[in-house]
């Protein structure tokens, strides 16, 4: 009997589909080839991609994955043609060009004039115009959290969460509706944003909702966009509502508890609460007391781990260590003395599916056994996946192995690679990853960021700015690379300081400010200073008060005290600085949103920096002063 080719299957496979657009299953086909993409099964997605242009021929997007799969393959030619083919379809998407610029130096590495060093492709600008979104509801945030759902880790909508995105119309009033279970949770009219040279208009939302009452499980998601007198546009997807999480968790500005004792509604209610002050030094989770670790699979993993185990040890000299093994450990295990404890699992290799296994009884048992430690921490050294799964068995609060990417469910983790450059093997021992591992834990526990003082700048070197030698002042400098993410209230809060202090009051910046009451003492420098002038002036004075930029981070490895008044596009605890002060910033469900250099896509009016208030930051100057 004849067999099919693959791309037939295929073919007949689509048939049994529901009834979809074109569009629609090309969409489907394109994941499931990403996916076998991945995988690195790249005939499998060649197949699939295939198919996805059949039902979509004019989508550049898929000629691109496709051209890509001909060149893993070995079909230079049929890549070259399908790179062209996508080009001619899309000729200003810049990440298109730059993948035939780089297709085309690899397929003609000498083709660099005088045989200079080969160009780098990735480094070129795109030609032409960047490539902008179509009509329709582009999400940038839905269900950022992340919790164990009855079908495993899954995006979550929980307690207060924001949506956040944008659509794309042709310039009339427009409002977005949320539709939960197709019923109207929330809808709120539109900003329209018009695009420059275009006809389109871009409208930002980004909505701040409290899911708390709605009923856990799993809920089908719409998001709505109606323009007046045209038809309505929508992106679906799936998503589970869970129920709010039951600890605070302080160090993220992204989780705001709900508004139940507020009035005035929810963003009232999130807009009027305090900002929150941190320490600037700062350790990634509290002081360990018990900590597993496991190593539940053969002796030679247990004997490359030792140098690891010997790491931890020095690190947190003070925890209690516990050894979770399989039996093939357990002996040399009890022969480590930098080991407090040892436990043995079972935690056999299944023949049939070729992984470890545990039956619902061993897991129930090891589960009772390792919670009665109440570990502070569980580390998975095995590079592998078989074995991640177990931390989830400790009762550990925080969770850490290697390939934290591929498990979100991981508290953190750490990867390192090298390979052979002629057959890409590994070439790196085990033991030395798993000790890297180790020590990428103890320096994010306890960091290495230190106070460098700059010697030999004078306060002579300041007296030409108005700036006595022995004065005391504070420098307060509002520029930063983004202009959306600099504080807006200097200028109030240098009157404040010279009402109620005897500083001198230096004001820097690239924003011109106007004093309503100018003093002797407030003196007003241009952002660019020589180097030495400006590292002087920093390193001299009494306080700092500025944005997240570069010369807070200069102010504190001078040992200088620093207000660090951060806004939440990124992560106060990432870009802070380490050494000195404090970091000020606001709890806002869309925290961590990224938005790019322009600052279009806030669509809060940039509360979570612009409600930080000139009170709390004069307040925490003088407690830091004191």
């Amino acid at each position: 009997m004849a067999i099919a080719s693959p791309s037939t299957m295929v073919r007949i496979a689509l048939s049994y589909l529901p009834s979809l657009s074109r569009g629609g299953m090309a969409h489907r086909l394109m994941l499931r080839a990403n996916r076998a993409r991945d995988a690195q099964r790249f005939e499998a997605a060649s197949v699939l991609y295939e198919e996805a242009t059949r039902l979509a021929p004019a989508d550049p997007r898929i000629l691109a994955h496709f051209a890509h799969m001909h060149s893993e393959l070995g079909n230079d030619a049929g890549a070259e043609r399908l790179y062209q083919q996508a080009l001619r379809l899309a000729p200003t998407n810049p990440e298109l060009t730059r993948q035939v610029r780089s297709f085309r130096a690899a397929a003609e590495p000498n083709s660099c004039a005088e045989g200079s060093v080969s160009l780098v492709p990735e480094l070129l600008a795109a030609s032409g115009k960047p490539s902008e979104p179509g009509f329709g509801v582009h999400v940038r945030r839905l269900g950022a959290k992340r919790a164990r759902t009855a079908s495993g880790f899954a995006r979550v909508l929980s307690g207060v969460e924001a949506i956040h995105g944008f659509a794309i119309g042709s310039g009339s009033a427009a409002e977005l509706l949320v539709l939960i279970d197709g019923v109207v949770f929330h809808r709120e009219p539109l900003q329209a944003l018009p695009l420059p040279a275009s006809a389109r208009t871009k409208y930002v939302f980004n909505i701040w909702c409290d899911v708390s009452g709605l009923t856990p499980g799993s809920k089908d998601i719409e998001l709505r966009f109606a323009e007046q007198g045209r038809r309505s546009r929508s992106y679906r997807t799936v998503l589970t509502i869970a129920p709010p999480p039951a600890a605070d968790h302080p160090d993220s500005d992204a989780l705001v508890s709900p508004a139940q004792a507020d009035t005035g509604g929810l963003e009232a209610a999130i807009n009027g609460r305090t900002s929150v002050i941190r320490s600037a030094r700062r350790s990634l989770l509290a002081q360990p007391r018990t900590i597993l670790v496991q190593r539940a699979d053969q002796l030679g993993d247990l004997v490359c781990s030792i140098p690891a185990l010997r790491r931890l040890r020095s690190g947190f000299p003070d925890a209690r260590i516990v050894l979770l093994v399989s039996d093939a450990n357990t002996e040399l295990a009890w022969t480590l003395d930098f080991v407090d404890e040892v436990v043995t699992c079972a935690f056999a290799d299944n023949g049939h599916d070729e992984r470890r296994t545990m039956t619902v009884e061993a897991q129930a048992s090891l589960t009772a056994t390792l919670h009665r430690y109440r570990f502070d921490i569980a580390i998975d050294l095995g590079e592998g996946a078989g074995s991640r799964p177990l931390l989830q068995l400790s009762g550990a609060p925080f969770l850490y192995g290697f390939r934290d990417r591929d498990t979100p469910w991981l508290s953190a983790g750490l990867d390192i690679n090298a390979h052979d450059p002629v057959n890409y093997r590994e070439t790196i021992p085990p033991s030395r990853k798993m000790l890297a591992l180790v020590n990428g834990l103890i320096a994010a526990q306890y960091g290495a960021a230190e106070i460098l003082p700059r010697r030999g700048l004078g306060g002579q070197r300041l007296e030409r700015f108005g700036i006595e030698a022995s004065a005391e002042y504070a420098v307060l400098h509002n520029g930063a690379r983004l202009a959306y993410s600099r504080w807006p209230h200097y200028a109030s809060l240098a009157q404040v300081l010279i009402e109620r202090t005897a500083l001198q009051v230096v004001l820097m910046g690239e924003d011109p400010i106007q004093q309503e009451r100018p003093s002797k003492r407030l003196i007003r420098l241009p952002e660019r200073l020589a180097f030495d002038d400006f590292d002087a002036l920093l390193s001299r004075a009494r306080i700092f008060v500025g944005n997240d930029s570069g010369p807070k981070h200069l102010a504190a490895l001078r040992g200088t005290p620093v207000v660090s008044i951060h806004m939440a596009r990124l992560g106060w605890n990432e870009w802070g600085q380490e050494q000195t002060g404090s970091i000020i910033s606001r709890r806002v469900p869309c925290a961590g949103c990224g938005i790019g250099r322009n600052g279009e896509e806030c669509g809060r009016d940039f509360a979570c920096i612009r409600l930080i208030g000139v009170e709390e930051v004069f307040n925490e100057m003088r407690r830091l002063m004191a």
